[in-house]
């Protein structure tokens, strides 16, 4: 009641991307999306393993890559981030490296990845404005999940546990075998890293936000 016909947002089509009329196929699974300085829309698939690269009219410019395990190919890639230099990383899950990409597709380096033996359908981690990555993995016991922060060098410098929580299952049982499953609906917690490497959470069934800082301070409820 608070917005009438007049103020009320409306969703309007600024581009589309895929499809003949801009030279490339439909996607399939999308991973991830992100877009450069200049406009241009990158979208990482998992099958086929590429991205592809349109211009900010929608126009197919170029594809990166393909699956494989040579220079340059994808083995699971789960994700993409820029650095402060304007360089693409690919998060090259299984073949345990970043594959760093510049906007015209060039590959410049692909160093190891540290966080080996842990794959994710989507990466959370970030690349921050001091042009640290910060990685996300699970520790045991509990398989707990943790980002990790790494130095200048890509190794481990400290980790940040997130917020236990402990969302509602049920079992099923039947003939020695059993299988778990999330509740529908039932409160989850939900979380993101700022650009600064900071955590911002919340559990789905409180009206709260909570900031931790760096070094995992609360710094506002």
């Amino acid at each position: 009641g608070a917005w009438d016909s007049a103020h009320a947002w409306h969703l309007e089509e600024d581009l589309r991307l895929g499809g003949a009329d801009t030279g490339a196929s439909g996607f399939t699974l999308v991973r991830s999306l992100e877009v450069d300085a200049a406009g241009r829309v990158y979208v990482l698939e998992a099958r086929p393993e590429r991205i592809t690269v349109f211009d900010d009219q929608g126009h197919l410019l170029r594809t990166i890559g393909r699956q494989g395990s040579g220079p340059g190919e994808f083995q699971q890639a789960a994700g993409m981030a820029w650095d402060t230099a304007g360089r693409l990383w690919v998060i090259n899950q299984r073949n345990n490296r970043y594959s760093v990409f510049d906007t015209a597709g060039r590959l410049r380096e692909e160093p190891q990845r540290p966080m080996g033996g842990f794959s994710t359908w989507r990466w959370q981690g970030i690349i921050t404005r001091a042009n640290r990555v910060i990685e996300v993995t699970a520790l045991q016991p509990g398989f707990r999940t943790v980002l990790v922060r790494l130095d200048s060098t890509l190794h481990p410098a400290d980790t940040l546990p997130l917020p236990r929580f402990d969302a509602p299952m049920f079992k099923l049982e039947r003939e020695g075998m059993s299988v778990s499953y999330s509740v529908p609906f039932a409160p989850s917690l939900t979380w993101l890293l700022d650009p600064d490497g900071a955590l911002w959470y919340a559990t789905t069934d409180q009206y709260r936000i909570i900031h931790l800082t760096t070094g995992g301070d609360t710094a506002l409820v």
